[in-house]
């Protein structure tokens, strides 16, 4: 019998990974995904989702790929 080894765990997204314009999804607390444009980053990211400004952890980003 083999043994297959777990998957290492995704990276952790940090500051360094994102900058202004750039286009990111995240979770809301309501289980919604968002899709919004980076418009400044300091401790966290202000993000401008159809019109509304959130604060989000830089670990909560995932960089929006087009498909």
């Amino acid at each position: 019998m083999e043994l297959t080894r777990p998957s290492p765990p995704p990276e952790i997204a940090s500051r360094a990974d994102f900058r202004v314009g750039n286009w990111v999804t995240f979770t809301d607390k309501n289980l919604q995904h968002r899709v919004g444009l980076i418009v400044r980053v300091n401790q966290h990211t202000m993000l401008d989702c159809d019109g509304q400004k959130w604060r989000v952890a830089f670990e909560l980003l995932r960089h929006l790929v087009d498909v």
